[in-house]
């Protein structure tokens, strides 16, 4: 776990402070991001934030040093009662519009994780936009029990 949370340390530190705070002309802000801690032997977790546009763009893609690979998902509700997580390409983000991500909706997901996340620490999660470009994100992990 201490060698994780070194390498996560190096990459917020090689991210300049413009990048993580100025957003470009489009201006995506991502605000709000969190995980629940997982248990010893869990190889996936979600992650949620808030999204806001005021031009509009897409979310194409993620990333992160905590895991094999990194999805967007949507959960999807259908008429018999059954919830089924799909995954998304991108998210279609339309002019002055906020977006939840959050559970029962869409979601980023950690595949594949490396070490558990524990409650306290911090998680870095790139997120990347058509137009905005990438952001980086520092993902405060909640306890396992946290309810929003």
């Amino acid at each position: 776990m201490k060698q994780l949370i070194a390498f996560m340390a190096l990459v917020l530190a090689t991210t300049s402070y413009a990048e993580l705070n100025n957003p470009k002309p489009n201006n995506v802000a991502v605000s709000g991001a969190w995980a629940r801690a997982t248990p010893p032997n869990a190889k996936a977790a979600a992650v949620y934030f808030t999204l806001r546009t005021a031009d509009g763009d897409a979310l194409v893609g993620a990333s992160s040093p905590a895991a094999e690979r990194v999805e967007i998902h949507e959960t999807v509700m259908y008429p018999n009662g059954m919830m089924e997580m799909q995954y998304r390409e991108t998210v279609e983000l339309t002019q002055n519009t906020v977006y939840q991500f959050k559970p029962h909706s869409y979601h980023v997901m950690l595949l594949g994780l490396y070490e558990p996340l524990q409650a306290g620490y911090e998680l870095p999660l790139t997120l990347e936009f058509a137009t905005a470009g990438r952001k980086v994100v520092r993902v405060p992990i909640q306890p396992l029990t946290y309810q929003p």
